[in-house]
């Protein structure tokens, strides 16, 4: 089971990691949240915001679908670009062979993989893992409103999209 991860700043994220898990850095970038490299911040936390917001009017025990639709209305609000439904191709050697569909994408970045249950599991990780080596996209947030408090969790693509063909 996952528990609720804590969300850095950069400057503290480095405090941490030189205090904490001296040499994870790698890729370029900081690493925190489990070596999780830490991209998008500014508008991961805004995300992140939103989800508390949502969690705080509606509580939990709805359906995904129904944390889905007003998540993009409180990010629209904010003058969010958000996609629903985002179609994705999956291809093999230049050939498609499937395909499926993200549940948010916003500002084209950051992909949001969204869960209504009771506990988190590893495969929702893997799942946003996938999706984010897919697509090329630099994030995917899995945020989960089916408990007491909203539990998220950072998947961040260290590989290109091109070194899956």
């Amino acid at each position: 089971m996952w528990t609720t991860i804590r969300t850095f700043s950069a400057k503290r994220c480095k405090r941490y990691l030189d205090n904490s898990y001296r040499g994870l850095r790698g890729f370029g970038g900081l690493y925190c949240e489990d070596n999780v490299p830490l991209v998008e911040e500014s508008l991961s936390y805004e995300i992140l915001n939103a989800s508390f917001e949502v969690h705080n009017r509606l509580g939990s025990g709805f359906p995904e679908a129904i944390y889905k639709k007003a998540l993009a209305i409180e990010l629209r609000s904010r003058g969010r670009k958000v996609e629903v439904e985002k179609r994705v191709i999956v291809s093999y050697r230049d050939e498609m062979i499937g395909e499926y569909f993200l549940d948010i994408v916003v500002e084209g970045k950051v992909i949001l993989e969204l869960k209504a249950v009771s506990e988190n599991l590893p495969v929702h990780k893997q799942q946003a893992l996938a999706y984010v080596r897919a697509t090329g996209l630099p994030l995917a947030l899995v945020i989960n409103f089916g408990g007491e408090s909203v539990t998220r969790a950072r998947v961040a693509n260290t590989r290109r999209k091109s070194e899956h063909k």
